[in-house]
């Protein structure tokens, strides 16, 4: 069984300077359908049994052909920090706009 290491190099570990694998996203090709893989936004929704959580533009790696997404470290971390938050609050559904700040920072 491949690691997740070797099956998304170029995605799941690109943290640059915070330890992940450094790569040229401007080659990489989608490990499912072979198409070409950019820099994007996507939104992101959590069902949380007790409720709905929606991220919009969650900055994210896209195939250009499939559409399949992937996140860097600090942005799966980001959107389970919103997640948790939603959460405590009790809210029944939530809609977020992914927070600047963060949002520059994964770029």
């Amino acid at each position: 069984m491949k690691s997740l290491k070797e099956l998304f190099p170029p995605l799941l570990f690109a943290g640059g300077d915070k330890g992940g694998v450094a790569c040229d996203k401007s080659t990489a090709t989608c490990p499912l359908c072979g198409g070409r893989i950019a820099p994007g936004s996507t939104t992101v929704t959590v069902d949380l049994k007790s409720g709905l959580l929606i991220v919009r533009d969650v900055p994210a790696e896209v195939c250009r052909m499939c559409g399949e997404e992937w996140f860097i470290e600090d942005v799966s971390r980001t959107l389970e920090e919103l997640t948790a938050e939603t959460r405590a609050k009790g809210a029944q559904m939530e809609v977020l706009s992914y927070p600047k700040r963060k949002a520059a920072a994964a770029s």
